[in-house]
């Protein structure tokens, strides 16, 4: 009987051991020894003389660093978010310019109201930057920014603006291989869909207007890690942490 206890004893200390070394490997690990990343950081709470938003910003929350395929940055929670800037602002403080500021994005879940919006037209919307991305998220919110210009700019902003007639959200939506011309009729039909995701209506809606390629590492899924890591933005003032 004593044989079976210990038998038992050891049975449960194994299985504790391989549980907490899988916990370790796919949950904590990813989130330790991340690559350093080219950054500017301002404070939400100090004048924002030098921080602006324009159309074409990307403003970007960092996902959970576990998910399978995606690039590692800090401070990532959740499944991230991110959105692209149609009317810029300036202003004393960042909180203001967020107020200001006027986004397209694409969503599942509301930060305004904190609910899940499953069949509602708003899943790709237009609405204030300072919704999903206000002071709760101080420190872990990210301005990306890409040289544009005047037509490229221009192509972002009606290709944006079309997407929001779209109603439907899927948190699978894949990239394309895309060969087509910047700007063209091609281009818009191969980048013209009815399902989003909030990384993969950005990803799409740069290549199709610029023929940049802002997934940092290629992968068939587009999180806002990815994009966030882009090469695209490693120039100075290009990727700010505020």
């Amino acid at each position: 009987m004593k044989r079976k206890k210990n038998h038992r004893i050891y049975a449960w200390t194994g299985s504790f051991v391989v549980a907490t070394l899988i916990i370790f490997l796919v949950f904590i690990l990813p989130g330790i020894l991340i690559p350093p990343l080219p950054e500017e950081n301002i404070t939400s709470d100090t004048p924002a003389e030098e921080f602006f938003l324009q159309p074409g910003d990307i403003l970007v929350r960092p996902n959970w660093n576990w998910l399978p395929g995606t690039s590692r940055v800090v401070s990532g929670r959740n499944f991230g978010h991110l959105a692209i800037v149609v009317q810029g602002a300036a202003g004393a403080t960042v909180g203001e310019i967020l107020q200001k500021a006027v986004v397209i994005e694409a969503l599942l879940f509301d930060q305004a109201t904190r609910k899940f919006i499953f069949g509602s037209p708003d899943i790709v919307r237009q609405t204030a930057a300072s919704t999903s991305f206000g002071e709760r998220f101080r420190g872990r919110r990210y301005l990306l920014r890409m040289a544009l210009t005047g037509q490229e700019q221009e192509w972002l902003l009606k290709f944006l603006t079309d997407q929001l007639k779209d109603d439907r959200y899927t948190a699978l939506s894949f990239r394309k291989y895309f060969r087509e011309a910047p700007g063209t009729k091609d281009a818009w039909i191969r980048a013209d869909h009815d399902r989003w995701n909030c990384a993969t209506l950005a990803w799409y809606a740069f290549i199709y207007a610029t023929g940049r390629d802002i997934d940092a590492n290629g992968g068939i899924l587009v999180y806002p890690n990815d994009i966030i890591r882009s090469k695209h933005f490693d120039l100075p003032g290009k990727r700010i942490r505020f």
